[in-house]
């Protein structure tokens, strides 16, 4: 498994960072979702799978068709979506140049010209559960017996809740992204299952209420315009709003929001009416509240711990002026928890799955659900690619073909992962079998070798703690590179 924002490669745990070889020789599969605009009955860029939205909401294309379609909400979104008009504000990043340096929130920037899935507040009046899907039936008769790399690009920003993934498909499953395969054979039997990836974070995760930030397009030079940014504003607050309760309590009133007069009442000059208004229930003077009822609740931000923000309740919902981003969600694979997702595209690949012999058919189905009423826990994803991966050869590190010396380097840091070693690794590595890379397979290791061990050669394993016979004593016992009286050092 690998994890790369853009080309780089993230800081992982060892067994992400352990080194991989077997590069990808041949395309399977490819969704980058640039065909014919939200066309869910075929792709456009391969011929070998369907592809299908649930739920399908082509006939609500909202803005002229430029952006994702909406459950009935232009802040409930789910499909195929571009940055050509019509994008939510908090969906696109619009700090580059002079149309709105001050931006704070975003994902889309102006270089992310084609078509991406977007998924905004699923779980909504229109979608009771929140989940929503998309399934693609793949002919993977081609790969049969090989094995195959799944991969994906995604970003995701927003304050995320905790989800357990073990309790899927239960509705109160909060922020959950998934991308999961069935494989089938030729009478639709069943022959294997898993998951590629997920998206989520857990409990623990949750509460640790992990503060971030994201890297604006801008490049700082405008008035008001930020390269990066810790929180983001909430559209739906009203200054106005926190002004009448301060001054006046909690009550319902009728508020004049603007200074223009066109919209206003002539009487009372206001132009939003029955207006309920209450302190935010975090503004009550306990815990990190300093003084209760002032209009200002704490929100803790990465650059200020202690930074507070102006609040209030409106219609029995919480409303601050600003957000600090907040709770990522994490990519998942196999089960191990890999870095934080945020604005920056992250591509991430999984290289366990190996077709059976027999294997025809592959489903891969996506699963998201998010539930965020304001909008602003935005997901987005795109390129969903299938390779079929060279021809593994035990011990060939380096992937150039053959095991020679320039692979010792390779089967030394797989050993050295010890219980941590990817399958990849294992694949290459474990020449007994045991699932494990161990002072157990060097003998196998050397018997693949094309040629001696030099003296040089020799060291790098003596270095690692193991030694072996020099050459010359090999080859007069008659064992050529067979491993003799090996011994760990202590």
């Amino acid at each position: 498994m690998q994890f790369k924002t853009r080309t780089l490669v993230a800081a992982l745990s060892a067994p992400v960072l352990a080194a991989v070889a077997g590069s990808a020789s041949a395309q399977l599969f490819l969704d980058d979702f640039d065909g014919s605009f939200n066309a869910d009955d075929a792709i456009e860029n391969f011929t070998n799978s369907d592809r299908i939205f649930t739920p399908d909401l082509n006939s609500n294309t909202g803005f002229g068709g430029n952006r994702a379609p909406t459950f009935g909400s232009n802040f409930d979104l789910f499909g195929i979506a571009n940055n050509n008009g019509g994008l939510p504000f908090d969906v696109i990043d619009s700090s580059a140049g002079v149309s709105f340096p001050q931006d704070r929130i975003g994902i889309i920037e102006s270089t992310k010209t084609d078509n991406f899935v977007l998924l905004v507040d699923t779980a909504n009046g229109n979608n009771a559960t929140g989940f929503t899907t998309i399934e693609w039936t793949i002919d993977v008769s081609s790969a049969a017996g090989q094995a195959i790399d799944f991969s994906v690009d995604v970003a995701a920003i927003g304050d995320f809740e905790a989800s357990d993934p073990s309790a899927f498909p239960a509705p109160a499953l909060n922020d959950y992204f998934a991308f999961d395969y069935e494989v089938k054979d030729g009478g639709g039997a069943t022959i294997a299952s898993g998951n590629f990836a997920e998206f989520y974070l857990d409990q623990t995760q949750d509460d640790a209420d992990v503060l971030y930030e994201i890297d604006l397009e801008s490049d700082g030079t405008n008035p008001g315009s930020f390269d990066t940014s810790d929180f983001y504003f909430d559209p739906f607050y009203e200054s106005a709003y926190r002004d009448v309760l301060v001054a006046n309590g909690p009550g319902t009133y009728d508020i004049d929001t603007d200074n223009a007069d066109m919209d206003d009442d002539p009487l009372t000059g206001a132009d939003d009416f029955n207006v309920q208004l209450a302190y935010h229930s975090l503004d009550d003077g306990t815990g990190d509240d300093p003084v209760a009822q002032d209009g200002l609740i704490p929100v803790p931000l990465l650059s200020d711990g202690t930074n507070q923000s102006a609040a209030y309740e409106e219609g029995g919902f919480d409303t601050t002026a600003i957000e600090a981003y907040k709770d990522p969600i994490y990519a998942y694979i196999n089960g191990v928890s890999g870095p934080q997702l945020d604005d920056d595209f992250l591509t991430v690949t999984n290289d366990a799955l190996t077709l059976g012999n027999d294997a025809v058919e592959l489903v891969l189905t996506f699963t998201g659900r998010t539930n965020d009423s304001a909008g602003q826990e935005i997901f987005v994803f795109d390129d969903v690619m299938l390779d079929i991966l060279a021809s593994i050869i035990p011990g060939d590190f380096n992937d150039d073909g053959f095991v020679t010396i320039a692979d010792i380097d390779g089967f030394l840091a797989a050993i050295a992962a010890g219980m941590s070693a990817n399958q990849l690794q294992l694949d290459l590595g474990d020449f007994t079998g045991d699932d494990l890379v161990s002072i157990a397979d060097i003998d196998g290791f050397l018997a693949a070798l094309a040629g001696p061990l030099s003296a040089e050669d020799l060291a790098k394993f003596e270095a690692a703690g193991f030694a072996i016979p020099e050459p010359a004593t090999l080859a007069l016992l008659g064992l050529g590179v067979t491993v003799l009286g090996l011994r760990h050092r202590k």
